[in-house]
């Protein structure tokens, strides 16, 4: 197959390559085929990975608004309270039948 030139589309370095194999640029090892498969899949995964780390209704965003940020951290203290005082009841009522 014959050898061709194509510009990286993130730094505009001009690079070699000798076949439909994706590859990666050689000064920032970024994909020369932005729309490839396996950068979709990638970015898919990278969505996912964000998207399961932050299930919970008190997690706060960048995108939340100042008064959300600050409405949520009043609720994530609240909801920690909560909890340790039923862990400590439940532990007192746990020793009281021993």
């Amino acid at each position: 197959m014959q050898n061709r030139t194509i510009k990286c589309w993130s730094c505009g370095t001009w690079n070699t390559i000798d076949g439909p194999i994706i590859q990666k640029c050689e000064a920032c090892q970024q994909f020369l085929d932005q729309n490839s498969i396996v950068l979709k899949h990638k970015k898919r995964q990278q969505d996912l990975a964000i998207s399961k780390k932050n299930k919970t209704i008190f997690s706060i965003k960048k995108t939340d608004p100042n008064w959300l940020k600050s409405t949520k951290t009043v609720f994530r203290k609240i909801n920690h309270a909560f909890f340790t005082i039923l862990l400590i009841l439940t532990f007192l009522i746990l020793l009281t039948h021993a």
